[in-house]
């Protein structure tokens, strides 16, 4: 994802541990329970990851402190009614990964 650039992503399917397809966050749900991670950072930066129904929040959900860092978080994240959400990225762009643990109702 490029510097203050946003993408949106959706968490409905993805892939199980057998590389199968699945579901991962159900129509009806609210919430997911993720776990975001980022990796080869171009420089010091945040990801801020929110509903796709939603305005971008003003707090971060993830920061990285230097070019080339791995690093990853745990969090809940509110999903619009198809599972989706958006990824924006500060001021460094960098690559990332969401890993789907649960979801709310």
């Amino acid at each position: 994802l490029a510097a203050n650039a946003t993408q949106i992503v959706s968490l409905a399917t993805g892939k199980n541990l057998a590389n199968v397809s699945a579901i991962a966050v159900p129509p009806g749900a609210t919430a997911a329970i993720v776990t975001i991670t980022v990796t080869q950072t171009d420089g010091p930066g945040f990801l801020k990851v929110y509903s796709a129904a939603s305005t971008e929040p003003a707090t971060s959900s993830i920061n990285y402190p230097t070019a080339g860092t791995t690093v990853a978080v745990s969090t809940t994240v509110a999903v619009d009614a198809s599972g989706s959400v958006k990824v924006t990225a500060g001021p460094a762009g960098t690559h990332f990964l969401i890993d789907v643990i649960g979801y709310n109702y």
